[in-house]
């Protein structure tokens, strides 16, 4: 799908997008008949007239309400679909800490987990840091930072649903960076000459490890999908992360 501010070169909103210029009727209803009926009022006020004040008076709230009635249903329809958002974000906010817990196992330091990736990796290499740095994976403390900062975030913040948009995106983020740039150079990038260091224990490891991170990324996309149909329109932005293949 086209983007919609590519469909108009000048900036503006597409064609179907632009505002609906006023008709005839909104003009009178908005403007010309209560401001005659004002007139009016002000004339029959002046003259004692109170019969017809009061009728006109009548036509004038009248004519004010079906001129503001649009906006101001379409005001009351957006609190209230702002307000169920609001619940159903508060809802969803303790399975995403959920998500972040599970991420931030991944992302933990190999001397802290056997599991992780760099953990297998380094016990492959006999933890030797020259041989280790041949897989060009990034190192664990860039993400294990990332995840507690992003932790602490959420954790101090209030659990609504600006806050929970965010943190959704950052946490997509950052997996789809670690699996760019710890992931596929092992799954999808791992130069011949390095498979030779790869026994048969570390190949079964590593096939766990990546079975685990397959089912979190299918985990996650589940429950974004979810939460997005949860809302009254979309608040959140799909996410699509590649899965590993088995080596």
């Amino acid at each position: 799908m086209t983007p919609t501010h590519l469909l108009n070169p000048l900036g503006g909103p597409p064609e179907d997008q632009q505002p609906r210029k006023p008709t005839t009727f909104d003009v009178l209803t908005k403007l010309v008949v209560p401001l005659v009926a004002l007139v009016a009022v002000v004339i029959a006020q002046l003259q004692r007239q109170r019969l017809f004040f009061w009728a006109l008076l009548g036509v004038l709230l009248l004519f004010l309400a079906l001129g503001f009635y649009p906006s101001l249903k379409a005001l009351v329809r957006e609190r209230i679909q702002n307000w169920q958002d609001g619940r159903a974000a508060k809802r969803a906010f303790p399975e995403f800490k959920r998500f972040l817990r599970r991420f931030s196992e991944f992302a933990d330091l190999p001397y802290s987990r056997t599991d992780t990736l760099h953990a297998i990796l380094l016990e492959t290499c006999n933890r030797n840091s020259t041989e280790f740095e041949k897989f060009r994976v990034t190192a664990a403390e860039l993400f294990h930072d990332l995840s507690q900062q992003l932790a602490a975030r959420v954790e101090r913040r209030p659990a609504n649903l600006p806050n929970l948009r965010d943190g959704v995106q950052d946490l997509g983020l950052l997996v789809r960076l670690y699996s760019r740039y710890c992931v596929e150079p092992i799954f999808e990038r791992l130069p011949q000459d390095l498979r030779p260091l790869l026994t048969d224990r570390a190949k079964s490891s590593l096939e766990s490890f990546r079975e685990r991170f397959v089912r979190f990324l299918d985990d996650y996309d589940g429950y974004v999908t979810r939460l997005s149909e949860s809302f009254s329109r979309p608040r959140i932005e799909p996410h699509y992360f590649p899965r590993p293949k088995p080596l």
